[in-house]
């Protein structure tokens, strides 16, 4: 069970969480987590990898967290290796052979090469809310109809608009009406980022299952109340995202990728 907190059962949890209730489910007690202020895990020779915390609840139900450093792989990777661990698991409890299991870890090694990242920061507020949102397939649908009308009178006309595209918009611009809202209605410039996987996306894909930071930034930015429209938003996404299926392997990737970075430095000097 979390430490400190009375025996329940995990549907309890689930019926009655609070996002923030997530926090006593991680390893160091947080979901995101730096080594002190001002300090971040990549820029440190200290950090623990992978560290993985079990919970159990009243009912025998199980809740697996599990924190890894972005110093060795991304989400994407993460994520694979929760899904092989789960086959294996699977296997062992049927005593099946582990030989059955196609579990390969993909690795790529290539020129080692001193990057300096430049340096972000998740910063944690105590007014800081955190709030799920669902949406219907019925009315996923309507925002995407509503986004292809709109956009039909625009110059830039926006087909087959997928639900992270109308989402992503519309809840952009629901942010940027409200901190507009609190900033005594004076509209300051703003902008959303999204991280793209880009195995996939390459001319010649990397395998799904490769470890590693295998991603890219996408930036929208927003300078004035027009810039909100979503054709912009949309069309700007997607002109990013052909950019990156343009690049033929990892090696041009790497390229853009230290170049933009020795770039940033070269302008910090």
């Amino acid at each position: 069970m979390p430490e400190s907190h009375q025996p329940i059962t995990l549907s309890h949890f689930l019926q009655n969480s609070q996002h923030e209730d997530l926090d006593q489910f991680f390893p160091y007690g947080r979901v995101w987590r730096y080594s002190n202020p001002g300090a971040h895990d990549i820029q440190t020779d200290t950090v623990i990898p992978l560290v993985v915390k079990v919970n159990h609840f009243e009912c025998g139900g199980v809740a697996v967290a599990v924190s890894l450093s972005h110093k060795i792989a991304n989400a994407c990777s993460m994520i694979h290796l929760l899904k092989d661990w789960a086959k294996l698991t699977h296997v062992c409890s049927k005593n099946e052979k582990y030989e059955d299991v196609p579990i390969e870890p993909h690795f790529i090694s290539f020129e080692n090469t001193n990057i300096k990242v430049p340096e972000f920061s998740l910063g944690v507020s105590k007014h800081c809310v955190t709030r799920s949102f669902i949406f219907p397939n019925a009315k996923l649908n309507e925002i995407k109809h509503k986004v292809t009308t709109m956009t039909a009178r625009s110059e830039q006309h926006i087909t087959n608009p997928t639900r992270v595209e109308v989402l992503s918009w519309l809840l952009y611009k629901c942010a940027v009406a409200a901190a507009t809202k609190n900033n005594s209605g004076s509209f300051k410039p703003s902008s959303i980022g999204f991280s793209t996987n880009i195995r996939e996306k390459l001319m010649e894909p990397l395998p799904d299952n490769c470890i590693g930071n295998y991603l890219m930034g996408l930036v929208f930015q927003t300078k004035n109340e027009m810039d909100l429209k979503s054709e912009l938003l949309i069309g700007e996404l997607r002109k990013q995202k052909m950019g990156i299926k343009r690049l033929k392997n990892l090696e041009a990737f790497l390229s853009l990728f230290l170049n933009f970075n020795l770039g940033e430095g070269e302008r910090k000097k």
